[in-house]
């Protein structure tokens, strides 16, 4: 099965939001889905309706039988998540989020809405879009599989799966610590090494990353501090990241770096993991008015024939502060190493 990045199903959310059709995005657990949904309705202005099909009952998704006197009958009428739905008058995303782990009873009581857009014969509001979300069976996160009929009621499934740009880009915009982007950015493949286990272990992923980055803010001692890490990313990642956040604490000043990067060190070969450090440190730091020295620091790299971190440097800083891209500093990098990050924004 293809994989797709997070910002690839993006662009797949921007035109079903467009069309109000249901779709199903599966993946490991912590690769980051409900984030995508709450960010893909913030970005389109769309209100966002949580539902847990697997904490709920059948009736939470067809309503609760009333008796109704005067006509001698029982209807179902709706209450909570699905009340809220139905009275629904501006663009809004109901959010079936972990429907994977759903009681059989439970998603069928889903096929209603989300082939005909119907609970018991009742319209739900057309301004409604429907979106589901789910581990995979091998994931030993209760999913024992989807019934037929609800699946095929989504108009496609995407497997999603991290990717680190994507994942950069989230990380400089929601204040994770500039170590674990750092770290990442030099040890690229622990950023999702998701194994499903049955022992009281995490595993690195997203959004246990993101759980290190707040651990890493409390400033604990360098025991205690490692042996959070574990719990939060399992012991051989938290070791890795101990000892570069070690390493990350003693940086130059970057601000020091920033006001003369004529001057600023660019370390040897050896020492790659201090310049990515260095590099995110001053990506982290980027304005539009300190621009021109960071732009000063990358050329610096090209000619000391770094123009890997110069190109990183110079990306992640747009990542940070997108108004860059509006600066002569920006517009002046030209072609060389730079061209694709320049002409990326162009197009």
């Amino acid at each position: 099965m293809t994989e797709l990045k997070p910002s690839e199903v993006t662009q797949v959310l921007k035109g079903i939001l467009g069309i109000r059709k249901p779709i199903l995005i599966v993946g490991a657990p912590g690769v980051g889905k409900s984030e995508l949904v709450t960010q893909a309705c913030d970005s389109a202005g769309f209100a966002l309706i949580i539902s847990h099909p697997v904490v709920s009952d059948p009736t939470d998704f067809k309503g609760m039988p009333f008796p109704m006197a005067e006509k001698g009958i029982a209807e179902f009428l709706p209450f909570g998540d699905l009340a809220e739905v139905m009275a629904c008058e501006r663009p809004t995303v109901w959010f079936l989020d972990d429907i994977g782990q759903a009681a059989p009873a439970t998603q069928a009581a889903l096929m209603q809405p989300l082939g005909m857009g119907a609970i018991n014969g009742k319209k739900i509001p057309a301004c409604v879009t429907m979106i589901g979300a789910s581990n995979r069976r091998q994931d030993r996160a209760g999913v024992s599989g989807m019934l037929e009929p609800v699946k095929s009621r989504f108009v496609t499934i995407l497997h999603m799966r991290a990717d680190l740009n994507d994942w950069k880009s989230w990380a400089y915009t929601h204040q994770v610590h500039e170590a674990v982007i750092a770290f990442l950015t030099f040890r690229p493949d622990l950023l999702h090494q998701f194994t499903a286990t049955a022992d009281l272990t995490n595993s690195p992923c997203p959004r246990t990353w993101s759980h290190a980055s707040t651990l890493l803010k409390l400033g604990l001692g360098a025991e205690t501090e490692q042996s959070v890490l574990a719990g939060a990313v399992g012991e051989g990642a938290a070791s890795e990241l101990a000892a570069y956040a070690k390493m990350y604490r003693e940086l130059p000043d970057l601000d020091e770096v920033i006001r003369k990067p004529e001057k600023a060190p660019i370390f040897k070969d050896a020492d790659a993991h201090i310049q990515w450090a260095l590099c995110v440190g001053l990506a982290t730091r980027c304005t539009e008015k300190n621009f021109p020295q960071i732009v000063t620091y990358a050329e610096r790299l090209v000619e000391k024939k770094k123009g890997e971190f110069a190109v990183v440097l110079v990306r992640d800083a747009l990542r940070k502060e997108k108004k860059i891209a509006t600066t002569p500093a920006f517009k002046a990098l030209g072609n060389g190493p730079f061209g694709d990050v320049v002409c990326g924004v162009e197009e």
